[in-house]
């Protein structure tokens, strides 16, 4: 729910009293597109200071003196949004009229309507900078950068995305992860797409090492999987899809961070994209393979449920010309260097989880030895004993580790020092 400006939020719970702009909402796919058109509308009719019934009515009476009001709006809002944003707020409206029966007969002139700052400016990552972000994430941050990098999956799919959804993925008694095929398919649910159509794609062996490993961990730590299970855990588990894919979203912006990537984490989508462009394949396969809306081809023969040998020769298709393009190859050097470190930890007695990257296996090393450091620095300032008294009984043992007799004092304990 939308509630930095009190104003909006307020038109936004107006308007949602209205019986015609609740069903207009029920019948937009998009989960996200829902929030926002409500919002964009809002905008709108404060913008106006209309209502939505007398904008209805006012787009009725007279269309093209409306859409002259839309089209002074949209140069106001441009003013502090880019072309494509602003795009949005005419869609909203164009929709919300659309749902009344009124169509737009004039366009809206938008300049750069295709222009985005945060995208002219981003860097498609490579292979080398994908096995970075794997190295400083946790085990379910790798699970979410293989199935954007991989798949090409958009955040609001790994959001809701269950083991039931890999259907080549078992789970054995002994709580071990085995897929029956590599590439393992993935079956991306109608409510998970954005175009509201159901689709599948197939995740590559580096990508299923990965699951395995996240999946074996949180098992190992006492947590019971099923076929409901999340692939992807959050702190807001029992929210809306929405709100799980921002805190993935946070996930990868740490690890960004961290490595001093300067792009936005959708470009891990760019990653798989490029992936594609570079196959060879026929353009209506790689819009299957994005989960976009393609061809009326795709609704028949790749979005229905598809028998054995068709998904046997798109697993080949996604093996031979996707997969290649896809695969990281670690530098041996670094890993080699990092296994090294993991073993120099161990044989210290420091305890290194699997999923640990070189950062803290090396931040572990460094506390140990300065622990080790201050101890034996705390023992050298500690000033040595030369003498001390003791009882006759305590003379013989004394004697025998090095020390000397110095005197008896008249109590009848001796001084003892130590010999030269």
């Amino acid at each position: 729910m939308f509630k930095a400006n009190p104003e909006i939020q307020k038109k936004v719970d107006e308007i949602r009293k209205d019986p015609d702009t609740v069903d207009w909402i029920a019948t937009i796919n998009s989960e996200s597109a829902k929030i926002n058109y409500e919002k964009h509308l809002a905008e709108y009719l404060i913008y106006r200071k209309l209502t939505i019934p007398k904008l209805v009515a006012s787009f009725k009476k007279d269309e093209n003196k409306e859409i002259k009001n839309v089209q002074s709006f949209t140069n106001h809002m441009l003013k502090r949004l880019a072309g494509g944003t602003v795009a949005n707020y005419v869609s909203a409206i164009k929709s919300r009229m659309q749902y009344d029966g009124i169509p737009f007969t004039r366009n809206v002139k938008i300049p750069n309507r295709t222009y985005h700052p945060t995208v002219e400016n981003e860097v498609i990552p490579t292979k080398d900078q994908i096995i970075s972000f794997l190295r400083n994430g946790k085990h379910a941050t790798q699970v979410i950068i293989s199935l954007i990098a991989f798949t090409g999956f958009r955040f609001n799919v790994i959001a809701d995305l269950r083991i039931k959804d890999f259907p080549e993925m078992q789970i054995t008694e002994n709580n071990e992860v085995v897929f029956e095929k590599i590439p393992t398919r993935v079956k991306v649910r109608k409510e998970l797409s954005k175009n509201g159509k159901a689709y599948q794609s197939f995740l590559i062996e580096t990508g299923c090492m990965i699951l395995k490993n996240s999946l074996e961990i949180r098992m190992t730590k006492g947590e019971k999987l099923d076929s409901e299970s999340l692939l992807v855990p959050t702190e807001c588990e029992n929210t809306t899809v929405r709100q799980r894919a921002k805190a993935i979203s946070r996930r990868l912006n740490t690890v960004f961070e961290k490595v001093e990537y300067g792009s936005r984490p959708y470009s891990l989508k760019n990653f798989f994209a490029t992936a594609l462009l570079n196959s060879g394949l026929e353009q209506n396969l790689q819009t299957f393979y994005m989960g976009h809306t393609g061809p009326v081809q795709n609704v028949y023969s790749l979005q229905r449920q598809q028998p054995t040998e068709q998904v046997e020769k798109m697993r080949t298709l996604f093996k031979e010309k996707i997969q290649p393009n896809l695969i990281p190859q670690e530098n041996n050097v670094d890993a080699t260097v990092r296994n090294e470190f993991k073993k120099f930890a161990k044989a210290m007695g420091v305890e290194v989880s699997e999923d640990a990257n070189s950062d803290e296996t090396i931040e572990e090393i460094a506390l140990l030895y300065k622990s080790a450091l201050h101890d034996i620095s705390s023992r050298e300032k500690k000033p040595k004993i030369s003498q001390k008294r003791i009882t006759e009984a305590e003379l013989d043992s004394h004697l025998n580790d090095g020390w000397e007799l110095h005197s008896t004092l008249p109590s009848g304990d001796i001084v003892v020092k130590l010999s030269a």
